[in-house]
């Protein structure tokens, strides 16, 4: 093929691949998924199956709150508003149901007589009402905050929507709730529910690729410019990358079918983590002026950090929480491709259109080399002691983690997500129930309206009640009570019995739908709603504890409970995250320890090397103490990502020195020599690293911001192992003149340093 022939033909394959891969930020877009908390655990979980279960016994999903707030007691103007808003949702599209204080009435028993009596007339919630709402158990903190400040519109989604009508229900009550902030100063109104969770998600994953990844673009495409002074290699760079960003979401659309939070993640970290093999090989054809020559030189390292990285993250696929599994397949899957573009399609553009880049590395690190040989060479003594301080230190606050997942706890402060939060522990002093099913097929279908089941359930209602964290428990057993109340006489009578009073009474409150929300379509349990106002996993964790050792008093010991809604899903995940965690560790770090034993060709080399990689792993739990970084999936990805790329730059530092000393050079001038060819690229990959992750602060998803957070601190502080650390030990292990390593020489002259 002639040259301008093959010019021609590497610019039309450009061109068809750019075209492949160009509409993938609009297909991202278009089949983006709702966050579904159900996905955080596998579908056939038991959690899960009794998740769903609930939710058809007892008829719970698709519940949304819709709370409006004052600084002062509700008055007729307020309750105008708020009505106006009530009418607004009757119309619309896509809810089964609303309930408020406008269209409820309560029951109230009075002379033997009872009556429904109404919370609103003529714009007014009525005196009696509010004096009902503070002495009826079963009306506390439902409709109406117990200082009267606040009141819940309760909304039931449609069963069974699509992902589609679900988003446009979502728009359309994120747009009510916007309307009335905007009308009313001093109202406020704030959205709660699963479904409303999940279109934050949606909205925040959609958002932050539009906000950060074009600056994460302008930003690699102006580190790598600095560093080689030719815009071409910028340009050539982003090619790289964009290829391999369009393929792996194409791998997403795939196999999951839609961009979520987690996967959203793991294409921006492709085009952080991508960048080192890139300035490695740029480093390497700024000599050797060969894309080709340039390939063969420095493939073999960048293979093995590439691998290492693989391996790394890859090994998040042993995890049992599939968001996690699949970060880990797709950042695996992108830093492979990249790889392989890298060192073959890269080398093969430049050759086909015959590019003369004028590419120069920066010179302006060669006294900083010079100092930074001096400095480990004199202060090896030192800098092994503060590595080892550091780790100590970091050891003994692995006990001060705090472990947490909290569905509405996810955005910061700011967002509206988590304003909401605040807004219903304020007002109602809950955020959130869990849910007890107590009965089981061994007890009477009708069971708990016999005396004795009766006065079992109002035994251990209160005693949930006393229970810490417990703001308030409905049960069926506040409404037996308050029918009891007016009917003094009948405790003997119950309310099986289809000739009593008080079943004739309880058939009222049936009939107007007020049970069924206490007993299961099958009627052979009964569900209790606990609301608490923490949580945190921890709170969570006690509260379950709590509630196990109060059924074993043997006056409860005739009935059986368990579990159910969001909180066993929340209790195995967090089970779930260091069963993950120690399977992805022990698998990728032993993998990698016999990657660097065939790399190396030698157990103590490979032992050594594996030394400064794992600093920065106690590092990263002294890290989360110290800002307050709560553990849950980002425990598992964090030393995911600071395995996997950590030890790229000892790969490269280490393969090289050893190569020197191998050829018989003294330590020092091995040691100068390696600094001259490895430190420029290795600092140049952290600085990228440092500078484009903080871009991931764009986003108001907390993990996000703070993984990339620690990252950033994490990573330089393993370039600082590498390039500080290693070299210290390598001093005391390598013999002048020798290719051995001698492990015994280390404790002696560091005891000797000590004396």
């Amino acid at each position: 093929m002639g040259l301008k022939n093959r010019k021609v033909f590497t610019i039309c394959v450009v061109l068809a691949v750019l075209l492949f891969v160009a509409p993938t930020p609009l297909l991202l877009k278009q089949k983006a998924k709702p966050y579904d908390i159900t996905s955080i655990l596998d579908p056939n979980s038991s959690a899960i199956q009794n998740y769903n279960q609930f939710n058809r016994d007892f008829n719970s999903d698709g519940d949304i709150l819709f709370l409006f707030s004052s600084d002062k007691e509700l008055d007729g103007e307020s309750v105008k508003s708020i009505q106006y808003v009530e009418e607004k949702l009757k119309t619309t599209k896509h809810l089964e149901s609303v309930r408020s204080i406008f269209n409820s009435e309560y029951i109230h028993f009075s002379k033997k007589k009872f009556s429904l009596d109404p919370f609103v007339v003529n714009g007014n919630i009525l005196n009696s009402a509010l004096k009902a709402v503070d002495k009826l158990a079963y009306l506390q903190n439902t409709l109406i905050s117990k200082d009267h400040k606040s009141t819940i519109i309760y909304l039931k989604e449609r069963p069974n929507l699509s992902v589609v009508q679900r988003v446009e229900l979502n728009r359309q009550l994120h747009l009510l709730r916007s309307e009335f902030n905007l009308e009313h100063s001093t109202l406020k109104s704030h959205l709660l529910g699963a479904d409303i969770a999940r279109m934050h998600f949606f909205d925040e994953v959609q958002a932050s690729q539009q906000r950060i990844l074009p600056l994460l673009l302008l930003l690699i495409f102006m580190i790598i410019y600095y560093f080689f002074g030719d815009y071409r290699v910028g340009v050539l760079s982003l090619l790289v990358m964009g290829i391999a960003y369009g393929f792996t979401a194409q791998a997403i659309l795939s196999l999951q079918g839609g961009l979520d939070p987690f996967n959203s993640f793991s294409l921006l970290l492709v085009f952080v983590i991508a960048t080192s093999d890139i300035i490695h090989y740029f480093s390497t054809y700024s000599v050797i002026r060969d894309p080709w020559k340039a390939a063969k030189e420095v493939r073999y390292p960048c293979f093995l950090t590439s691998l290492t990285t693989v391996v790394g993250l890859g090994s998040l696929c042993l995890s049992d929480i599939p968001p996690v599994r699949y970060f880990g397949l797709f950042s695996a899957i992108g830093i492979a491709l990249c790889y392989l573009l890298t060192f073959t399609f890269l080398p093969w553009v430049l050759e086909g259109l015959k590019l003369e880049l004028n590419v120069k590395r920066k010179s302006s690190m060669s006294n900083f080399n010079s100092h930074l040989l001096q400095f480990v060479t004199t202060k090896s003594t030192y800098i092994i002691w503060g590595f080892i301080a550091l780790t100590v230190l970091s050891i003994f606050n692995i006990h001060k983690l705090n472990v947490s997942d909290d569905l509405y706890d996810k955005f910061v402060t700011k967002h509206p997500l988590s304003q909401s939060n605040m807004a219903f522990q304020k007002s109602f002093n809950f955020l959130g129930p869990v849910e007890l099913v107590v009965g089981g097929d061994h007890i009477d279908k009708l069971y708990f309206r016999t005396v004795e089941g009766e006065q079992l359930l109002k035994k251990l209602t209160h005693k949930l009640s006393l229970l810490p964290n417990v703001t308030k428990v409905d049960s069926s057993s506040n409404v037996f009570d308050y029918i009891r109340s007016y009917l003094p006489q009948s405790a003997s009578e119950s309310f099986n019995n289809p000739d009593s009073k008080v079943s004739n009474y309880l058939n009222i409150f049936e009939d107007y739908g007020l049970l069924k929300q206490y007993f299961s379509l099958r009627g052979d349990d009964t569900r209790i709603t606990l609301f608490v106002s923490d949580s945190s996993s921890s709170a969570m964790t006690n509260l379950k504890s709590s509630v196990e050792n109060l059924f074993k008093d043997q006056s409860l010991s005739q009935l059986h409970y368990k579990f159910a809604g969001f909180f066993p899903i929340r209790s195995e995940l967090m089970g779930g995250i260091f069963d993950s965690f120690f399977k992805s560790f022990l698998f990728s770090y032993s993998l990698i320890f016999i990657i660097f034993i065939f790399m190396l060709r030698s157990l103590n080399w490979a032992i050594l090397a594996m030394i400064p990689n794992t600093f920065p792993l106690f590092f990263a739990i002294a890290l989360m103490n110290f800002f307050e970084v709560t553990i849950e999936y980002n425990l598992i990805v964090i030393f995911g990502i600071v395995l996997g790329v950590g030890v790229d730059d000892t790969i490269h530092f280490i393969l090289d020195f050893k190569k020197r000393i191998d050829g018989g050079i003294n330590f020092s001038e091995a040691l100068s020599q390696c600094y001259k060819k490895t430190v420029n690229a290795l600092m140049g990959t952290t600085l990228i690293f440092v500078i484009t992750m903080p871009t991931f602060l764009l986003t108001d998803i907390k993990i996000f911001y703070q993984m990339a957070f620690l990252l950033c601190l994490i990573l330089v502080l393993a370039l600082l192992a590498d390039i500080l650390f290693l070299p210290a030990i390598l001093k005391y292990f390598i013999q002048f003149n020798s290719k051995k390593i001698r492990f015994k020489s280390i404790f002696v002259k560091l005891a000797r340093s000590v004396s």
